[in-house]
């Protein structure tokens, strides 16, 4: 994702016409609403809660990693280009997991303060791996089923490389199913957008699919997490690759 555009007139709409066009909508209809989100022609940071980790380094005591079935299994930086963080598991039997969650229950979505959540990943085999990346509460068994929190979600099983978008709130999903077809060892954009009112927009590769309108959790917080598990005899050893995470969200 590009940089937000430092000091270049006063007016809001044009700074905003130059952001990615992923975020032009939500951050539009912020302004349309009448909020102060914007100081001298930029994001302001005082208006605006922001977190960009490009996994430049990780410090694991600010994470929780969770491991449902056999034990072993890690989260540390990949050697690559630009920052990049490795989950790998330890595979015995089937559904086996390992999930790693940010330690502060942070954002929520709450009426009238849109918010914007993007990371970028891959995993070793698309068919045979379950997946979560998004925003949810403190829980240790995504993988067995998870409440209170929107992102995208991938069944393990034979065959199934299909990604969907979901959202649930007090344990009643909404799921948009199809939104992408994953590939293996290929990255990946994830991203989605409330506008602060009534809509959740998924978008992969910065293209919108179908908006959430029902079963959004707007009372609760949560935090930034990701989940993989395996199906019966895939991999020993089996990893996802999570290049970044950012979220924007208008503070309260």
């Amino acid at each position: 994702m590009q940089k937000f555009p430092t000091l270049v007139n006063d007016n809001p709409t044009t700074i905003v016409n130059r952001m990615p066009a992923d975020l032009q909508t939500f951050m539009l209809g912020s302004m349309a609403r009448g909020s102060k989100a914007f100081h001298a022609g930029v994001m302001d940071p005082r208006n605006w809660f922001h977190i960009h980790e490009d996994f430049q380094g990780y410090t694991a005591a600010e994470w929780t990693l969770t491991e449902n079935g056999n034990a072993g299994g890690t989260a540390a930086l990949a050697n690559l280009a630009n920052g990049v963080l490795l989950m790998t598991g330890v595979h015995v039997a089937d559904n086996d997991d390992i999930q790693l969650q940010w330690n502060n229950e942070t954002v929520w979505l709450a009426t009238g303060y849109p918010l914007w959540f993007e990371t970028k990943l891959s995993i070793i085999d698309a068919d045979k791996m379950a997946l979560f990346a998004g925003l949810v509460v403190t829980d240790t068994t995504i993988h067995g089923g998870w409440q209170d929190g929107v992102g995208f979600y991938k069944e393990d099983g034979a065959a199934d490389t299909s990604l969907d978008f979901v959202s649930d709130a007090d344990g009643t999903p909404t799921t948009v199913a199809g939104v992408h077809t994953l590939e293996d060892d290929t990255f990946v954009s994830l991203a989605f957008g409330w506008d602060g009112v009534s809509l959740l927009v998924p978008y992969v590769n910065g293209v919108a699919g179908t908006a959430i309108t029902t079963n959004i959790n707007d009372d609760v917080d949560m935090t930034v997490t990701f989940m993989m598990a395996v199906d019966d005899g895939a991999h020993a050893e089996p990893t996802m690759l999570i290049d970044y995470y950012d979220i924007w969200k208008l503070r309260s």
